[in-house]
């Protein structure tokens, strides 16, 4: 689905005459791109961590485990658990840099009614 709507949205921003108008879209355009990347390094580092949750808690249920097994998987969980955070902050810094620029496009061409209803 992203890339169709990439190839759409990039059909769209060549469409575009005015260059500050193709400009605005491009910088938009980047900036979404930037946001699907990081959105896919989040989901991957959440599944990672997942399956590193998973491990901890078969490790808990043996008998056997010993502490130093525990506390390797507690340290590789956490590692997963850093990824996933920096993901996420690089995710909402991506989101919001996504929102401002359509907000800027949209505010250089008048779509304030667009701009009223995502309020």
């Amino acid at each position: 689905m992203q890339k169709r709507n990439s190839k759409k949205t990039q059909a769209l921003i060549n469409d575009l005459k005015e260059k500050a108008a193709k400009t605005k879209a491009e910088k938009m355009y980047d900036v979404m791109i930037k946001r699907y990347k990081t959105y896919d390094q989040l989901h991957k580092a959440y599944k990672q961590s997942l399956a590193q949750e998973k491990k901890l808690y078969n490790v808990l249920q043996e008998k056997e485990s010993s502490q130093d097994e525990l506390t390797k998987q507690i340290n590789a969980l956490n590692k997963t658990y850093e990824k996933v955070i920096a993901a996420n902050k690089d995710f909402n810094k991506y989101t919001n840099n996504y929102n401002q620029a359509k907000k800027s496009l949209l505010q250089a061409y008048g779509f304030k009614s667009i701009l009223r209803s995502q309020k």
